[in-house]
């Protein structure tokens, strides 16, 4: 677990001068941003695409799930509040498929997190967590990278052979790719 050592962490924290010469454009790397609140997506959106992400949208828990039916991102920012399925309910079922298990969730939240769910944060992998709020821009690419990375956690009632899983492989090359009609989600 390399989150933060309280309860909450704010974004705007400043980054060491080595830590932000350690950013370095994304190769195109599809990402998968699953938030309901509009301001939040436009300035994640702006900031990873700017360094060569490209980001797919899923305004709801539900809708991410429909999405992880047939695309494999690289990784997930994560809302933990949302109407309807929640982040919590969102990486419960992420976690449980082969398919899907692996793949780095950063979680982006405005939730005052207690130490229940820190804990379960942990139980299913989380390696990263920025607090919303003003969105530092150095300090949300470093933790986006480092989730990309570094070695998945061992989840919890998975095999440690999941890893070598050649559908988990695919959450880092996936060229599955869907029109997002039907699913509520957003694609470039």
């Amino acid at each position: 677990w390399t989150g933060p050592s309280s309860e909450t962490e704010p974004v705007a924290t400043p980054l060491p001068v080595a830590a932000e010469a350690m950013i370095r454009p994304s190769s195109g790397q599809r990402l998968l941003l699953v938030d309901d609140q509009e301001a939040v997506i436009i300035q994640v959106c702006s900031i990873l695409e700017s360094t060569g992400y490209k980001v797919d949208i899923a305004r709801g828990g539900r809708a991410a799930l429909n999405y992880l039916q047939h695309t494999i991102p690289a990784g997930i920012i994560l809302d933990l509040m949302m109407p309807e399925v929640d982040g919590f309910d969102v990486l419960v079922k992420i976690r449980k498929k082969t398919a899907t298990a692996m793949v780095p969730v950063l979680i982006l939240t405005a939730k005052d997190l207690t130490e229940d769910d820190l804990n379960k944060l942990k139980l299913n992998g989380i390696q990263q967590l920025i607090q919303k709020g003003d969105v530092d821009k150095k300090q949300l690419l470093l933790k986006i990278q480092m989730m990309l990375e570094t070695e998945p956690a061992q989840i919890p009632g998975k095999p440690a052979q999941a890893a070598k899983d050649p559908q988990v492989g695919a959450a880092k090359k996936s060229k599955m790719r869907m029109t997002g009609e039907k699913t509520g989600v957003e694609k470039p």
